[in-house]
């Protein structure tokens, strides 16, 4: 099983409170940031004039790394994401480490359901022969995926190749070879992909 990954739909700005009191000392977070897809994690801290301790800003993008690792939320794991927190603000009393890392978490979730998630399917080679022209391979891979190459008469006399890249979830792919196991290896004269 190939495991599936995704980015943000979009770039979203938000803000988000952390409230939790329970008697004693409670928990108070409030962080603005700008959250947008990206190839690979970005972490920028823009907070000025002091609103948010600098000390807390790797609890806060060590939360949001690990949440965005686990899913945020949605159903895959982010595999880029650009932070830029802007601003935000603490309590004397109630706010902590622990209580921004949590608020940053919960921001990132409420990212995911605002921005959506786009998921990015692995791609695989396949290769195909098929004993003779080229014509029904070509048209089942190109509906499947991309088709990089066509070489005719390279397997035996009269036979061909053909090679396309093809998303996991076609038909060719091997995470679903098995739900129509005879479509392929029937339009390829017999021998199966590889």
């Amino acid at each position: 099983m190939v495991a599936l990954q995704g980015m943000l739909g979009r770039a979203v700005t938000l803000e988000h409170r952390l409230r939790k009191q329970t008697g004693g000392p409670g928990m108070y977070a409030r962080l603005v940031a700008t959250l947008a897809p990206a190839e690979g994690f970005g972490f920028r801290w823009a907070v000025t004039g002091g609103a948010v301790p600098a000390a807390w800003a790797g609890a806060i993008e060590r939360a949001l790394r690990e949440e965005a690792l686990a899913g945020a939320g949605g159903e895959v794991p982010l595999l880029g994401l650009d932070v830029v927190v802007t601003d935000g603000d603490v309590h004397s009393n109630d706010s902590s480490e622990r209580s921004f890392a949590l608020c940053a978490r919960q921001l990132l979730r409420e990212a995911v359901a605002a921005a959506g998630v786009v998921v990015h399917e692995p791609v695989v080679r396949v290769v195909a022969e098929a004993p003779g022209a080229p014509g029904p391979l070509v048209a089942l891979l190109a509906g499947r995926g991309r088709v990089l190459s066509v070489e005719e008469a390279a397997v035996a006399p009269g036979g061909s190749r053909a090679a396309a890249a093809a998303d996991l979830r076609a038909d060719v792919g091997p995470a679903r070879r098995d739900r129509r196991p005879g479509d392929l290896p029937a339009r390829a004269g017999g021998l199966p992909p590889r």
